[in-house]
């Protein structure tokens, strides 16, 4: 597919052509500077997304792209990449296209985002370099930043992709950091179980364990654990007991739901959580929040608390991040694919969290900017639009008793 080059393409013309040949865009040929409001004016109309077509079908020489030598890795980010300048980058690229040279002033160039600044352009010529790096090369270039080189292909990738964009946008703009929340509290419930999970068998919460990131240091600054009474099945099956490592003895001995919550808020806001720092709450799947905590709650007859009605849930982060499906996003397969193996016991409120607390880590460490996607909306689980302006999670507060 080539465009005749002194075509001057409209909005529904491209329009058509990114619905009609959506992985061609790269190899748009363009010789007038329009690009930019084009960029503005398909994206307002919902016809353009980010991530559509980051990479250049270019053939340039290793050396012209800077890309790094296989047994001289250069240490300074600034030259690693990095075109010598854009206009160099013009005049040094020709580039083939579907078997024909394009020429002068005639280069190929991506429409994956609607930023003018060449930073970008630079990024996602990167981009296109990385992509084309063996497993050997990406780990020998992580090393060298003194990054994480555990993981599959596809996350090492992602990782060197975004440090350098990273590095990148911190020489242009002076920080690039995700200071978004201060603090994320990592929460995973262990609840009453029997085997073969009976649709009519109620769960009661047994275990609320909190896992306190602090997401400057990206270091877990504290931990909160409290084992709970259940109120109706009050004695654990042989199931349960073996599945958590919780014993009957402990549950005989510990504080009813609505206790422990409190003990929780309390706990919060001695970490002054929605008053001085601003946080998020985030789990791993839907359910501790929209069934765990809803049932609860109605059963210990309390309403919904509204510190917990919005949360991020790292399944749905970490797929969407690193480009996987919904089978790939289980605890034990999102630490294995991140190159790390599960620390402690596996059911264990508390260690899950804590090993969910280390894969935010990694994600944040690769560039992934965590961000509440779920909330309760009357009852209701419900997806958040990341497009959606979401504020911290409210300062946590006892709610009051249902009638």
């Amino acid at each position: 597919m080539l465009l005749e080059s002194r075509a001057v393409l409209k909005v529904e013309q491209l329009a058509t052509l990114v619905q009609a040949h959506p992985g061609e865009l790269a190899k748009v040929v363009w010789q007038h500077s329009n690009l930019v409001p084009l960029q503005h004016e398909l994206l307002q109309a919902g016809q353009l997304h980010d991530g559509v077509c980051t990479e250049f079908h270019c053939q340039i020489s290793r050396s012209e792209m800077h890309l790094p030598d296989r047994h001289n890795h250069s240490s300074d980010v600034k030259h690693w990449f990095l075109p010598e300048s854009s206009a160099s980058l013009q005049k040094k690229q020709r580039c083939r296209l579907d078997g024909q040279e394009t020429k002068g002033s005639k280069f190929i160039t991506s429409i994956a985002s609607d930023f003018s600044d060449p930073v970008y352009k630079e990024i996602a010529i990167t981009n296109g370099c990385i992509n084309r790096m063996s497993k050997e090369e990406l780990r020998a270039k992580l090393s060298e930043f003194k990054l994480e080189t555990r993981g599959v292909k596809d996350v090492l990738k992602k990782r060197l992709k975004n440090y350098y964009k990273k590095q990148k946008l911190m020489l242009k703009e002076g920080s690039c950091a995700d200071s978004y929340y201060d603090y994320i509290c990592i929460i995973d419930f262990e609840a009453t179980c029997e085997e073969g999970n009976p649709p009519e068998f109620i769960h009661e919460i047994i275990e609320f364990p909190v896992v306190l990131l602090n997401t400057h240091t990206l270091e877990i600054e504290d931990t909160f654990q409290q084992y709970v009474r259940p109120e109706i099945n009050t004695q654990l099956s042989d199931f349960c007991i073996n599945l958590t490592g919780i014993t009957q003895d402990q549950v005989d001995k510990a504080d009813t739901f609505p206790q422990v919550l409190k003990k929780v808020i309390d706990w919060m806001k001695l970490k002054e959580l929605g008053t001085k720092y601003k946080y998020s709450i985030l789990t791993d799947g839907s359910w501790d929040m929209s069934k765990f905590l809803n049932i609860q709650c109605r059963l210990s007859r309390l309403k919904y608390p509204p510190f917990a009605k919005k949360w991020i849930n790292i399944r749905k982060s970490y797929g969407n991040f690193y480009k996987v499906p919904r089978s790939q996003t289980k605890l034990t397969i999102m630490l294995e694919k991140l190159g790390m193996d599960y620390d402690g016991r596996p059911h264990s409120g508390l260690d899950d969290s804590k090993n969910i607390a280390r894969i935010a880590v990694r994600m944040l460490q690769d560039g992934c900017e965590l961000r509440v996607n779920e909330k309760m909306h009357a009852g209701q689980l419900m997806s958040v639009s990341s497009s959606l302006p979401i504020e911290g999670t409210p300062a946590p507060q006892m709610p009051h008793s249902r009638k």
